[in-house]
This record gives C-alpha cells, structure tokens and sequence, in this order.
C-alpha cells in the first residue's frame, strides 16, 4: 500500500506517522479518502471489543467483528492526527512493522461501509447484556460477513488504474480504464514522483496505460512460496503421547528421505523444509548454524536403511511410561500386543495431500517399522472436530493466552477426536518478518492446537517461555540486521532440533500468463506491483520461469 497510497515513515522502533496522498477519491457517494477511514475501522472493526462492564459478560466480549487478526491490532493505538494524517503506536518496539502481514491491512475503505454495523452494536451493548447481547453481536457480526458491497469494489473510486466491466470468476476479467486513477500522469510516463516526494518505482512509470485490459490467466510460472509443508503431531491426551519426546520427533523425520520426497511428490517444484524457514531466505542460518542441529546436518541426517531413526526413536520411548517398544524393526503397541498402527489424516478433495500421506506412510513402514491409517477429512470437520480443543478436564493457569485453537494445557484441553497425525494445513514462515512465527513454538502459543511443550533442556522460567521463544523476543527489539540475523538463526536451529512438527518440504507455485502478459519478474512476491502488469498484443512474448 506504501510509498502508493502515501508515506509511512518511522518515527522509532515502536511508532509509525502515516501520510496519505491528497487526491484520493472513493466513487462519488462517499467522498475524499481520509485518515478517519484508517483510524474508524481500525477502532471500531479491528479492535472491536466491549469490556466487562459494558456488557454483563464476565470477562467482556472480545472481537465481535470476528476480524481474523485482531489480537495483533490490539497493540496497536492509532491516533487521528490531521485530515490526511495517522500515527501507529505499539506497544513494543518493531521496526520490522511496514513489512507485516498488519500493516498490509492499512488499505483505504471508506467508514460509510461500517458505520450502520457499529451503530447497532453500540446500540445494543446499550440495550441489552449477557448471552442476548452475545447472540446480537454474533448477528450483526454475520451481516458485515456476509455483506456483498465491500467485496464488489465499486466504491473503489480513483484507487486503481481500470474500472471492471465484466468478471467471469476463474476464467475471463474485463476493465476498461479510469482516466481519473491517482497515478494516471505517472502510468502516461509524465511523471515519477508522488505528491509526498517519494520516488515512484520505475516499474509505474513505464506500465502502459491502455485504454482496456482483456486478459485470460493460465497456470505455469514457478514462484517461491512462503508456506512450509508440515506432518503434524497430536501431543494433547488423546493423541500420540510418544512424540512429546524430542527424540521420537527427529527419529521419524530421519525415516524420511527428503530430498527425493520433494522431487517426487511435488514433481521438483518444492526444496526440503528443515526449519521455520525457506533455504532461499536472508534469515536462513548459515551452514555451521544449520549443520549444528544435535542430531546431524539434516542433509546427511536421513537413515537409509532406517537403524538410526528406530534408534533415535527407542531412546525416546525410554524416556517416559509408553505403550510402543520395538520387536526387531516392528514397532509394536504392547497394550494389544500388535505391530503399531498410527492414524494419518489427509484434506479430503485434495489429490496431492493423499499421495503425501501415501509416501510418508510408505517410507516410515521401511524404516521406522510403523504402519499407518490413512483418513481423509474436509478442511472445515478437520478444525471443528480435530483441530480445536473443545473438550477441557482440569485448570487451566492463569495468564493462559492461547485463543480458541489452544485454550488449554494439552493435558487440559483436548479435540472431539483423537488423531494421530495430520497433513491438513501447512503454515507461513513469514520470510519478510519470521518473528510473527513465534506464535507456533510455545506453549500457550494461538496456533498450537498440536499440543508441543518445548523440551525440559530448552525450558525457561515463565509459562510458555523456552529459549525459542526467547530468541524470537531478542530479534525484535533489535534494529540491528546483524543482531536479528544471529538471534533468528538460534531460534531456527532449535526449532529444527525440536520438530515441533515435521517439516517436509517448502512447495513453489507454477503460474503461468499468456505468452503477450508482461509483468511478473520477482521469484517471490511478485504481485505487489501488479498494477504494472499488462497484456502486449503487439508482442510475440515469451513464457517466463525462474
């Protein structure tokens, strides 16, 4: 959204002032964009909580917009400091903010769109109280979802180069341009500065301006992804109690051969994962960081004929009062007297999860001598009935902040269905900011529905407190690059000497564009300029890959 949209500039580590260019329009219903539209939905849409008091409701009612990311947002105040100027203040110092999945929220709206949703939410926290106001809140909260005029755009005004005239979803999208878009002197090559005297990216200043855009979109460009390809492991009380032992988690990742997984199962698009981090990041620890995993360099870790995996596993098992213990290179469940049979959920509709599910399976029977039990379940049953612990059988210690994915210890809070292992979400590692990754390493951590408790020998004073946790805090309150490189690669080593769960692989896209489309040029994140791209008709063009 910036430098375009206008100046975000860095006051110091924790606080940010936004200006915003002075000729920006929504459609003529709603007038001038302002800062009073950033600074109205953040209070009321972002941050849309109600206290205690207000509401009859014991501990208050938190979010009732059911906005995805607000628990980020309520570090944050914002405070209107002029008509076209903000400023951001958090609570503690990041200067790695403008490149946060947060601040890509800082998109223009105009207030008008959520006013009457507000309004009725006021009025009936005034109104009513307890399970009634929550019942309210939770409809209105379904109308703003479910409301058609914010996703169509057509308030949009000036803030894009084109006006759409067609769209046929998954196929065919027609526009025609708007001579009034907000840099249409800069897209006509007459100019590259904005207002705020920021210099406009070359890449705007020479996109032609056409009078209409007719394009037809096709996948077959490989771009770098963010997201890593994990098995998970099931640690809370009805899962697979053996893998809250390190030594568990490494043996079956050392039954894995990698290299060939990722070059089989994703047809070589993908690179082996070990870490929470693609290999292609600034942040990846170096090779002697990277090598120093306490279990081998994970490039020469694979156990071929699987004794070292069985090994690594059986000093696990050794570790605590489990019902698994290998006969030869079976491992049997000594509470049925049979060869172990693990459960492996894959997303149903989902080809590729199926074959990952089939290859992991395959190669974890040759090696680590454990049969498994594929299931497949949709995505949505999968977080409801798996996922999500809904069922609590004990206290749960004060300052708990785990959120609805993890409102409990793992032998507190358990899911509706037992599961063993799964292959249904993988996650982002956020190569731009891998701080915002710390939520997946400790205890009460929002994302750790897997039930992980960091190892006793990395365990630190504080409730969810591990030395992971604690290198993630260190790099953010450092704007030394150097410094954060060091911490980050701490944490990384030890997050792949945990395998809180098992990284797999970190799977590329292939996109692909008619052979006239010119744009893309980037191999990650290359849809940031995409306003620049176009379609040359007098162009022979070329298939672009990286």
């Amino acid at each position: 959204m910036f430098p375009l949209l206008g100046n975000l500039e860095q006051v110091d580590a924790s606080t940010y002032d936004v200006t915003l260019r002075d000729n920006l329009e929504y459609s003529s219903e709603y007038g001038s964009v302002t800062a009073s539209d950033f600074v109205y939905r953040i209070q009321n849409v972002y941050q849309a909580d109600f206290s205690a008091e207000e509401t009859g409701v014991d501990s208050g009612i938190t979010n009732w917009t059911a906005y995805p990311d607000s628990g980020t947002w309520s570090s944050i105040t914002i405070e209107e400091t002029g008509d076209l100027t903000f400023r951001l203040t958090l609570d503690d110092p990041d200067p790695a903010f403008p490149f946060r999945p947060t601040a890509s929220a800082l998109y223009p709206a105009p207030r008008a769109l959520f006013e009457g949703y507000v309004n009725r939410a006021e009025d009936a926290v005034a109104d009513m109280s307890g399970e009634a106001l929550q019942e309210q809140l939770n409809s209105i909260s379904m109308e703003l979802q479910n409301d058609e005029t914010i996703p169509s755009l057509e308030w949009t005004g000036n803030l894009g180069p084109y006006d759409r005239d067609s769209w046929e979803q998954g196929s065919r999208w027609v526009a025609t341009r708007d001579d009034d878009y907000y840099l249409a002197a800069a897209a006509r090559g007459e100019g590259g500065q904005l207002e705020n005297g920021v210099d406009l990216p070359r890449r705007f200043e020479m996109a032609p301006y056409f009078d209409q855009i007719d394009s037809q979109v096709v996948y077959v460009q490989e771009e770098r992804q963010p997201f890593v390809t994990p098995v998970m492991w099931n640690m809370r009380a009805n899962g697979f109690l053996p893998a809250r032992e390190r030594e568990v988690r490494q043996g079956m990742m050392m039954s894995i051969d990698k290299e060939t997984f990722a070059a089989n199962v994703f047809r070589g698009f993908a690179l082996p994962a070990y870490t929470m981090q693609p290999q292609w990041s600034r942040w990846y620890p170096d090779e002697e960081a990277v090598a120093d995993f306490q279990w081998g360099d994970p490039n020469n870790a694979f156990s071929e004929d699987g004794e070292m995996a069985r090994q690594r596993i059986e000093e696990g098992l050794s570790k605590g009062d489990y019902t698994y213990e290998y006969d030869g290179e079976t491992l049997i469940n000594t509470e049925f007297g049979e060869p172990a049979q693990l459960s492996l959920i894959a997303q149903a509709g989902q080809p590729i999860e199926t074959t990952i599910a089939e290859e992991l399976s395959r190669q974890w029977s040759e090696r680590a001598g454990i049969e498994f039990n594929i299931q497949t379940v949709r995505g949505g049953a999968f977080v409801q009935q798996y996922a999500v612990p809904s069922q609590t059988d004990g206290e749960v210690p004060e300052g708990w902040e785990g959120g609805p994915f993890n409102p409990g210890p793992r032998d507190v809070a358990t899911p509706q269905e037992s599961w063993d292992l799964s292959l249904i979400y993988g996650f982002n590692t956020y190569p731009l900011t891998p701080g915002d990754s710390d939520v997946f390493m400790y205890e009460d951590g929002s994302i750790n529905y897997y039930g992980y408790v960091a190892s006793d020998d990395i365990q630190e004073d504080g409730l969810g407190q591990n030395q992971i946790r604690s290198a993630y805090e260190r790099a953010a309150q450092t704007a030394d690059v150097d410094e954060r490189r060091t911490e980050l690669a701490e944490a990384f080593r030890l997050i792949a000497r945990e395998q809180p769960f098992g990284f797999l692989a970190m799977e590329d896209d292939t996109i692909g564009y008619t052979t006239s489309y010119q744009g893309p040029t980037k191999p990650f994140s290359s849809n940031y300029d995409a306003v620049t791209y176009f379609k040359d008709d007098e162009s022979e063009g070329h298939l672009r890959s990286r």
